[in-house]
């Protein structure tokens, strides 16, 4: 036997060994085909795990609940306690001056105020643009394009309703 064959040997052992619970030769592989193809795929089907990478520092992370890798998803609970405790003492502050007192960007603030983390209701300077047409809000939508859109909503269920051939929708009987 030749070196090079001797060495594909030795690199086959383990691969074997890792698939099948027992050393393999390169030898055995043609005549098990198919059959070590399916085990190949049913070892790494069991060990795939969903991972991405986090927007805010690239580290690689098994995503749960949140967009976040774990390490930054503590930082930014540390901040959201940290801009608590400074808007309970300064209740007319806007989102540029709480963003500078977190040293963050403003957009990490907006979005807080956007995702309704962050309650505004007391303080009336914290302010976003709108979603929809760009004017001052303390949520996604200000107070117009909430009724616009309520009212389009509405409007739209009224004609689904009309459109629809029998009144029964399907639900369920319950006393």
């Amino acid at each position: 036997m030749t070196d090079g064959a001797e060495e594909q040997k030795q690199d086959a052992a383990p691969i074997g060994a890792l698939f099948f619970g027992h050393e393999t030769s390169l030898g055995q592989w043609p005549k098990k085909g198919l059959f070590v193809a399916r085990k190949i795929l049913e070892r790494f089907d069991e060990a795939v795990i969903h991972v991405d990478s986090c927007p805010r520092c690239g580290k690689l992370y098994h995503p749960v609940r949140r967009h976040l890798c774990p390490e930054c998803i503590q930082e930014e609970n540390r901040l959201f306690e940290k801009a608590r405790q400074y808007l309970k003492g300064h209740s007319t502050c806007n989102v540029y001056e709480l963003a500078n007192h977190l040293e963050v960007h403003e957009s990490v603030v907006e979005e807080w105020i956007r995702e309704r983390m962050l309650v505004v209701r007391n303080h009336p300077n914290l302010t976003v643009s709108c979603v929809r047409c760009g004017r001052l809000a303390q949520e996604r939508f200000c107070a117009e394009c909430r009724a616009a859109l309520k009212k389009d909503f509405s409007e739209a269920a009224k004609d689904v309703r009309e459109q629809s051939p029998t009144k029964n929708h399907g639900g369920f009987y319950s006393r």
